[in-house]
């Protein structure tokens, strides 16, 4: 039996030992409590139900919330609030909130009144953001009370409606979501991502004025987090709904439900920016680009002067938070969010005659694409893309140190909505750049010294998405700070690496990053009378982590990348080669390694590299990966042998 079914059969049986009455039985409590040692809650119930109405000519959506989960462990401070947000475009009204005391028997219910409205910046990492949230606070609850909370969302852009969580990082015993609406003057669409395979039933019923769908889980288990896994969107199940039009007397509106109707309101947003021409602009960009007769030498202007000169802060205001700030207000104000950045690229692209256009984009936070989903929740970033008969580049300033060309990495595989003029759009992909773009290359020259000790330099450089990830580590951090990074970075062998001194040469955004140190390693080798084994293959490398025995997710990488490690083994005065481990190398599509020992009169020579090639490896595709990383780790293991003759 697979320890999944196994999960579910528990789950099975915690939702026979539940249903019913939560009061009736205390010992059901004390039941669930043992049959859940490692997790800290878990929902009871969680039910949504949502009614679509036309009213007046106007489209209502109201969503109402009811959960109850009970409390399994009181130690975690998570716990001890719960959040639900309200905003510009979604409404929350008449939240109540109820803690059901346990006393070993049965419950009381009792109300919470500790509900307080705060703003989303308090927990946000944005400049500023005109969401709010209510904090439910139940600091007294301990292990066997049960946390009710229901209220309802109010769409006033029904546009953003829906996506219905049915999975959680707590295990569920029950979900429930439905939605009615008047199937004669509402076209609605809907998809399901079971990224567990959930077993979802679903069922329509009709009534005269009426339509409903529905849709129920039991038995759920919690989402797991595991090493180099996809997101929460990637892993979890739940439904995506949306309105494509609605029906009133005179006419059809159209809301969302494919990709015309997105444009459409996409492009509504922006029709009454930068409208009016703005002399400081134009001569900015005149000066940018008066010495540059290339289209593409005045594109790397314009990106870089934007990337440099405007600074990235997070700025959210409702309905604001989709339409672009003037390009003249952002360019003398030195800040903006990603649209305002698109959109400064893209105006002064298009006074220096570029053919830029303002994009739409998701990035890898959202599991779907735009053809698989036609919503504005499709969408949570904005960039400019460059487009000629030879070339298309994605611009997106916000990736700061990122040379002019490449991707940010969150966007790498994503459908961009690239608007063309009032009514026309194409959708483009951001292609995966090749493992060849981000490159690392650890070399070091390294000597035995008496202590079983290695001594040694290393030269160290780093290109692509790899080098911006350190330079990210690296910033505005002092000396000692950067040393402890570093370390992290180049620690070889054990927990004994000590990283004595480096020096990072001056950085160019379109050169490699060059990290020059000296480091010692004790208790590394292992001798024996005159003999002396080291491991040269002394890198902590993304393959020791790869394990696909009992996971679950797949494997996300962040980016295709190499990793190469070469070490020279300086031979001292009377040591003598004795060992020398056979190379080996393994490739198939999705990873690959190379390890290849060479011996000279005065020294050994190791190296080694490691190839990711695909982004995402699918649980298809175990098996191919196992076989190379397998091998790899068994060839890891091989030392090499020095003798010391007197």
């Amino acid at each position: 039996m697979s320890r999944q079914l196994r999960i579910q059969i528990i789950l099975l049986y915690a939702l026979l030992f539940i249903r019913g009455s939560f009061n009736a039985q205390g010992v059901e409590v004390q039941r669930l409590l043992s049959a859940y040692p490692n997790q800290s809650s878990l929902y009871l119930e969680k039910a949504e139900e949502a009614v679509i109405k036309v009213v007046k000519n106007k489209l209502t959506i109201v969503r109402n919330h009811h959960e109850r989960f009970l409390i399994l462990k009181s130690n975690y401070n998570y716990l001890r609030n719960k959040r639900v947000r309200t905003g510009a475009f979604v409404e929350v009204k008449d939240l109540h909130a109820y803690i059901h005391v346990y006393n070993g028997k049965k419950h009381r219910r009792r109300e919470i009144n500790t509900i307080k409205l705060a703003s989303e910046n308090a927990g946000d990492d944005s400049f500023y953001n005109s969401d709010k949230f209510y904090t439910i606070e139940f600091f007294d609850a301990k292990e066997g009370d049960i946390i009710e909370v229901n209220y309802k969302e109010e769409y006033l852009e029904p546009r953003f409606f829906g996506m219905f969580y049915l999975s959680d990082y707590s295990p569920s015993l029950s979900r429930k979501v439905s939605v009615t609406y008047p199937e004669n003057l509402v076209k609605l669409t809907f998809k399901e991502l079971n990224y567990q395979g959930v077993p979802i039933k679903r069922n329509s019923t009709a009534k005269k004025s009426s339509h409903t769908v529905s849709w129920q889980a039991d038995s759920i288990t919690p989402i797991i987090d595991e090493t180099y896994d996809p997101n929460f969107s990637k892993k979890a199940s739940y439904l995506l709904l949306n309105v494509e039009s609605f029906q009133t007397p005179d006419s059809t509106v159209n809301i969302g439900g494919n990709l015309a109707n997105l444009y459409s309101w996409y492009n509504n947003l922006i029709k009454n920016v930068d409208l009016s021409k703005d002399s400081h602009l134009e001569m900015l960009v005149d000066s940018l680009t008066k010495n540059e007769t290339n289209d593409l030498a005045k594109l790397r202007k314009i990106f870089y002067w934007v990337q440099n000169k405007i600074s990235y802060i997070a700025y959210e205001d409702g309905m604001n938070g989709y339409i672009p700030r003037e390009a003249s207000v952002v360019c003398k104000q030195r800040f903006g969010d990603c649209k305002d950045m698109a959109n400064l690229i893209f105006n002064m692209s298009n006074l220096a005659g570029l053919p830029v256009y303002r994009t739409w984009i998701g990035t890898n936070d959202i599991s779907f694409q735009f053809s698989e989903f036609p919503a504005p929740f499709a969408a949570n970033h904005m960039i400019a893309t460059y487009m000629s008969q030879k070339d298309t580049i994605f611009l997106d300033a916000t990736g700061k140190d990122y040379p002019f060309g490449l991707p940010t990495s969150m966007i790498q595989g994503k459908e961009a909505l690239i608007g063309l003029d009032s009514k026309n759009f194409v959708i483009k992909k951001v292609p995966f750049m090749s493992e060849l773009v981000s490159n690392d290359h650890d070399s070091v020259i390294v000597s035995i010294i008496p202590g079983n000790k290695l001594q040694g330099k290393g030269y160290y450089y780093a290109t692509g998405y790899k080098k911006l990830s350190i330079l990210s580590g690296l910033k505005q951090n002092s000396y000692s700070q950067q040393k402890d990074y570093l370390r992290k970075v180049l620690e070889k062998g054990n927990n004994k690496f000590r990283l004595d001194s480096f020096y990072i040469e001056e950085n160019s955004i379109e050169r490699p990053l060059v990290i020059y140190y000296s480091f010692s390693i004790s208790n590394y080798l292992t001798q024996y009378q005159n003999k002396t084994y080291a491991n040269l293959n002394f890198h902590k490398d993304y393959f020791d982590q790869i394990t696909t025995e009992q996971r679950k997710h797949e494997y996300h990488f962040a980016y295709r990348c190499v990793n190469k490690l070469t070490v020279r083994l300086n031979l001292q005065p009377g040591q003598e080669l004795e060992v020398l481990p056979e190379s080996i190398s393994e490739n198939n599509s999705l990873v690959g390694f190379n390890s290849a020992y060479k011996a000279e009169n005065d020294y050994i020579l190791f190296e080694n590299s490691i190839s990711i090639k695909e982004m995402n490896i699918g649980t298809d595709k175990f098996k191919d990966l196992e076989e190379i990383v397998s091998k790899y780790k068994r060839n890891k293991s091989t030392l090499v042998g020095v003798v010391t003759k007197p």
